[in-house]
């Protein structure tokens, strides 16, 4: 096991987070970032589907058969 330096303010945020060890509060932040970056996603998602009134599923074979217009656009 390799042994890290944590900075003082670090440990502070750190200790706001569930866990006994600093081990598990670490795991503990990375896995709330993660479900936090999750969650953007599956909102942005959520709103591309409304806007185009489909699935990505659906989107994806749409694109795949070429009936989305304008592929190559920055708003697709």
């Amino acid at each position: 096991m390799e042994t890290v330096t944590i900075e003082n303010r670090f440990v502070r945020i750190l200790n706001l987070f569930e866990g006994v060890t600093m081990e598990e509060r670490m795991r503990n932040s990375f896995k709330e970032a993660l479900m936090s970056k999750l969650r953007a996603r599956n909102n942005e998602i959520t709103a591309l589907e409304a806007k185009y009134g489909m699935s990505f599923s659906e989107f994806q074979r749409a694109w795949d058969k070429d009936k989305v217009a304008d592929k190559n656009s920055y708003e697709v």
